[in-house]
């Protein structure tokens, strides 16, 4: 699994790139890792015997899951932003292991890929690095509240004498 940054609306992180027919599709995603709920996905379309991106075609995506989930599509996948990209969102409902298959239509021919996805729940994971970030900010703050009051105390000491 190839993985990096595809500039899409906003960045995508790069799931696959591969041969499907005369195409070379670089598949991303946002988040970084599919969750449940909606993932977005970048689609960039290149054909391989000119080299050239590909903007007119049609790309619909369905998607298959781990026993007991919906099976989604055709979800179109539109250029929504950028003519170089064709992009849509993904509604996963349940984790687990997911097969994306995509089909390609445009005048370079037909094609179809598939890309495997591990999907998560989203939304309730809470990042390490920020809960450290906002330990330490409250740290602060409490030393800082702490030497306020203490040297409030101590001017009134001395004011007394």
């Amino acid at each position: 699994m190839i993985q990096g940054p595809v500039a899409a609306n906003g960045t995508a992180t790069r799931v696959t790139v591969q041969e499907a027919g005369p195409y070379k599709v670089d598949f991303g995603i946002s988040p970084a890792k599919a969750v449940v709920g909606a993932t977005h996905v970048s689609i960039r379309l290149v054909g391989i015997s000119n080299d050239t991106l590909v903007t007119d075609a049609t790309v619909n995506l369905w998607a298959t899951g781990p026993a007991g989930s919906a099976s989604l599509g055709p979800i179109p996948a539109r250029q929504l932003y950028s003519p170089e990209y064709y992009e849509t969102s993904v509604p996963f409902d349940m984790p687990g292991d997911w097969t994306v298959r995509g089909e390609i239509a445009s005048p370079l021919g037909q094609a179809e890929f598939t890309v495997p996805l591990a999907v998560r729940k989203g939304g309730t994971e809470i990042n390490g690095i920020l809960v450290a970030a906002v330990a330490v900010a409250l740290l602060a703050l409490g030393i800082w509240t702490y030497d306020r009051i203490r040297g409030k105390k101590g001017g009134r000491a001395r004011k007394k004498s």
